[in-house]
């Protein structure tokens, strides 16, 4: 098997192209073959990331740097979860930028990189107030992230004008994520003019 997936994805070749550009359903991305390490992440294939990283193969070389992340966090958890368990990754940090964009990633893949980013490294994590606007933004897992975040890091998640704001907004679940802000015991949250406004102008 090994040879055949050398042969299919090493950089720059003509074989790569051809396969990321069928996949992506359009012409070829050229930063996307110019590494593996590229393609591990745009597809999240953490079995790839693995065999890499276990330096099975001359030929695909590893190349993962730590400004990966942000990237990484957006595509889903296969290949973060195999980076921040490995040794060499130890030293990563998990910035704003990897929360924040975990936090706006599409359809699941931002819940399940959540999970991974506070399975191995919860005492990274930092909840600040950007973070939790675009999760109430998010019309997509909003609740689903923030139910998440509340029942791992609820000392961290305060709820300011900006987040109420940002949930009013949320066209497709931004009552179910009022919800889970007003009913959170221990903390008054205030619902000011604007975000009733900001309420009234997404009915």
């Amino acid at each position: 098997m090994l040879p055949t997936l050398e042969r299919n994805i090493i950089p720059n070749h003509y074989n790569t192209a051809f396969w990321v550009g069928f996949r992506l359903g359009e012409f070829l991305i050229h930063r996307y073959v110019f590494n593996t390490s590229n393609i591990v992440i745009y597809f999240d294939l953490g079995w790839l990331a693995e065999l890499m990283l276990q330096g099975m193969s001359q030929r695909l070389t590893v190349n993962f740097e730590p400004d990966c992340l942000p990237e990484v966090v957006t595509r889903g958890a296969r290949v973060l979860r195999v980076l921040l368990r490995n040794p060499k990754m130890k030293d990563w940090r998990i910035t704003e930028e990897v929360v924040t964009n975990a936090a706006t990633a599409e359809h699941r893949k931002g819940e399940l990189a959540m999970k991974v980013l506070l399975e191995q490294r919860h005492e990274e994590v930092r909840i600040t107030e950007d973070a939790l606007v675009v999760v109430a933004a998010n019309c997509i897992r909003g609740k689903e992230i923030l139910e998440l975040l509340l029942d791992q890091c609820d000392h961290q998640v305060h709820i300011t004008e900006k987040v109420l704001e940002a949930a009013a907004g949320n066209l497709s679940h931004g009552r179910e994520i009022l919800g889970l802000i007003l009913a959170r015991p221990g903390e008054e949250v205030e619902v000011t003019e604007n975000v009733l406004k900001e309420a009234a102008a997404r009915r």
